[in-house]
């Protein structure tokens, strides 16, 4: 009347192998994750020499009203 059924060996991934190898990428990703922030944070550690190309002049100001007007956004009056 009933009969047992029995899981054959060999058949398809068992559900310890599937949860075991979702544990080992996980560990695996978090391996690589830590590898790339050590070596990013040892390589910001040996540039702390200033950089090599020569950054923008800082802008003049109180200088001709040319230039501040030309900066300045319109007013609402202005816009009307």
């Amino acid at each position: 009347m009933f009969r047992s059924q029995k899981r054959l060996p060999g058949k398809g991934a068992t559900t310890g192998s599937i949860i075991g190898a979702i544990i080992g990428v996980i560990v695996l990703l978090a391996i690589i994750a830590t590898a790339v922030v050590m070596i990013r944070k040892h390589r910001q550690s040996k540039d702390d020499t200033p950089p090599n190309y020569k950054p923008p002049p800082p802008r003049k100001t109180g200088g001709s009203t040319e230039v501040s007007y030309a900066l300045r956004r319109p007013s609402v009056r202005q816009l009307i």
